[in-house]
């Protein structure tokens, strides 16, 4: 996979070989690095597909860039720990919304709300 867009040090946008886009996060995936370089496939925790019928459009591309990449990681934690407690595997779409509510739910408890 070849980076193509930073969005954080832990969530990028890439292109496979079939030229399709990506959104890949991970600890450290887009750190430092620059277009046409290669992403350490290793470090890719979870993947969405940008484009297409089944991929994220514009807007959630843009949700998914405004949350925080510790929020990212612990997204990731929690959905590590739910998955075989519940028997249930989380889609892309259920994990964006579900991190877009814990940085919602945090920043109201910042704000003592």
């Amino acid at each position: 996979m070849k980076f193509q867009k930073n969005f954080n040090n832990n969530a990028a946008l890439v292109e496979d070989g079939q030229a399709l886009e990506w959104i890949v996060i991970g600890n450290g995936v887009g750190f430092g690095k620059h277009p046409g370089d290669l992403v350490d496939e290793s470090k890719i925790e979870r993947r969405f597909i940008a484009t297409g019928s089944k991929g994220f459009d514009a807007t959630q591309v843009q949700a998914l860039t405004e949350i925080n990449a510790k929020m990212l990681t612990i997204m990731s934690e929690i959905v590590t720990l739910v998955e075989p407690a519940l028997d249930t595997k989380i889609n892309d779409r259920q994990y964006l919304i579900l991190a877009d509510h814990l940085q919602f739910a945090v920043k109201r408890i910042n704000a003592h709300v």
